[in-house]
């Protein structure tokens, strides 16, 4: 006589590793996707986020560059609120500062445009730079303070109600592509990453402010620098993708 066959108790085995990242499961909660296509054929360039506004203004809008242009969208929309074109050459860089109110872009003919937001009108036109602009940024504590920094290997500063930079910072040996300011108890300093290899920064108050106050060497080209919130660091990218953290003191 044959046995009977019982049921085998299933047999709970520990938890495996998951195969998913947190940073995978983060953008699994975004599940309104929104694709929206250029204008144009050239890719885009730069984009800024709103920056926070101690005022307390509603600006959700932020900037998209590509090409000879600048394209300006509604977060909470999520649509095209306004294009810039009124550009010689390429855009770069366009940002709009934290009230929502003026946009600022380089060109590579050297020029920079301050723009009213509304009426799209030409605010401002600088021509000093000779050689193009790779970035334009407004100062995180003066609406009236911009910088720019421009393959022609210099770093300025500029004053909206102004015809000329304020400042003009030299040090660095070949083009200037990244520049920030960085915030908090430390906002008038400057930080500036070019491809002679060289982190440098600048601060506008010493007597002599075309010199930088601390240079930090690296082994590529930088592409980029951003400020850290914490107002002590900012990283630092290279063409050869490596990244590193430096503290300011």
């Amino acid at each position: 006589m044959a046995a009977e066959v019982a049921p085998l108790q299933p047999l709970k085995l520990p938890a495996g590793p998951s195969v998913i990242t947190a940073e995978q499961r983060y953008w699994r909660t975004f599940k309104n996707q929104l694709v929206i296509p250029t204008p144009t054929e050239v890719p885009v360039t730069h984009i800024t986020a709103p920056v926070a506004n101690p005022a307390g203004d509603n600006n959700d809008l932020f900037a998209v560059t590509a090409g000879p242009r600048v394209q300006i969208y509604s977060i909470r929309t999520r649509k095209l609120v306004k294009t810039f074109t009124r550009f010689g050459d390429n855009a770069r860089s366009g940002e709009i500062r934290r009230d929502g109110r003026i946009m600022v872009a380089g060109e590579d003919s050297g020029r920079i445009q301050v723009f009213d937001v509304k009426s799209r009108a030409i605010l401002k036109t600088w021509t000093q730079h000779k050689q193009p602009v790779w970035t334009t940024k407004f100062s995180p504590t003066d609406l009236t303070t911009l910088m720019s920094a421009s393959d022609d290997r210099s770093v300025r500063l500029w004053d909206l109600p102004s015809s000329e930079s304020t400042s003009v910072f030299l040090g660095h040996s070949d083009y200037v592509r990244s520049s920030a300011f960085i915030p908090g108890t430390m906002s008038n300093l400057l930080a500036s990453g070019s491809y002679d290899n060289t982190v440098r920064l600048w601060d506008p108050r010493t007597p002599s402010s075309s010199s930088s106050v601390m240079v930090f060497k690296h082994h590529a080209p930088i592409e980029d620098v951003l400020p850290l919130a914490s107002d002590r660091y900012f990283t630092q990218h290279c063409l050869q993708r490596s990244s590193r953290r430096l503290r300011v003191t």
